[in-house]
């Protein structure tokens, strides 16, 4: 019995590792195991209260309940629930969105924007110098937004951050200082990850 407890525990090992893709967030999420840190408990209460007033929210509350009572410790269904809960509010209510998404990326895998590169080729007599990279979801996602929202036209998805690219994401991130309570300042990142969960529920 105590041999075939052990291998499903290093089955459930390998699985998370896989999960995770590396070894860094699957470290992490191993330290997060044992519950929720203070901070983020606290910061997990404010989301659940935030959510209870937007339709659909209770259901989230009931499914985030053990993980703040310390019943759950399952980091990839936390952060899979917590990106749900971003989904929830509508994009009038920013703050609160953030403050969803910004705890979710604090467990599980999370996508990152590719870095921007200052690569350069030479040619003979001339010099080429490359975009800056995003990926094609989020620039599909963001040219969706600011055109719904009137704040900008459709863009051409072709994963370049070029000129019409920054012009929609600039005028995003205006757009979303203009509407928080606080007129917090959003990073690109901030700015993408928000345009994705808006596409991704209801404009």
């Amino acid at each position: 019995m105590k041999k075939t407890d052990d291998l499903v525990k290093k089955v459930a090992f390998f699985e998370k590792l896989a999960v995770y893709g590396n070894r860094s967030t699957f470290l992490k999420a191993l330290g997060q195991a044992a519950g929720l840190t203070p901070d983020q408990k606290q910061r997990l209460d404010s989301v659940m209260r935030d959510l209870a007033v937007f339709p659909g929210g209770q259901k989230v509350i009931t499914q985030l309940q053990p993980f703040f009572d310390g019943t759950s410790t399952d980091t990839v269904q936390l952060h899979q629930l917590l990106l749900d809960a971003s989904r929830l509010i509508p994009l009038t209510n920013a703050p609160q969105a953030h403050k969803a998404l910004e705890l979710a990326n604090m467990f599980g895998p999370t996508a990152q924007a590719p870095a921007p590169t200052d690569e350069t080729m030479m040619m003979p007599d001339d010099k080429i110098r490359a975009l800056p990279t995003i990926s094609q979801d989020q620039q599909e996602a963001l040219s969706r937004v600011v055109t719904v929202r009137g704040i900008g036209l459709p863009l051409k998805i072709d994963g370049k951050l070029g000129k019409e690219t920054r012009k929609a994401l600039d005028a995003f991130k205006k757009y979303l200082t203009e509407k928080s309570t606080d007129k917090k300042s959003y990073t690109d990142q901030e700015a993408l990850d928000m345009a994705v969960t808006v596409a991704g529920g209801s404009l």
